[in-house]
């Protein structure tokens, strides 16, 4: 089954939180950036914690840092399931720190 790249920058890369929510964790492969985002904290209006969501701004200058994770159909369907409430996925290019160019995933607020 083919990998496929998946921008984190947030709580994905967190081991305990990937194994409570989707039951298994991978480390990242690659160091990367996007640019054109920012992040900005966002209050989840469930519990009163501010949790930190990409927004796109289309200024190149503005970049998030994150790294690349491989995953299969089947673990980007449970991670689908998980994010599903507020985020979408999405295809975005990401930049490595050699300045590779990869095209990947990335959840995205869906507001």
């Amino acid at each position: 089954m083919k990998e496929k790249y998946l921008f984190t920058y947030g709580s994905l890369l967190l081991p305990f939180v990937m194994e409570e929510k989707v039951g298994f964790y991978k480390e990242p492969e690659k160091s990367a950036f996007i640019k054109g985002y920012k992040i900005i904290a966002q209050e989840n209006k469930e519990n009163g914690y501010n949790y930190l969501i990409a927004k796109k701004t289309n200024n190149e200058k503005d970049i998030i840092p994150g790294f690349l994770v491989k995953y299969n159909d089947d673990q980007l369907k449970r991670l689908d399931r998980y994010e599903a409430k507020n985020y979408k996925r999405e295809t975005v290019k990401v930049y490595t720190r050699n300045m590779e160019l990869i095209e990947a995933f990335m959840y995205l607020n869906k507001e």
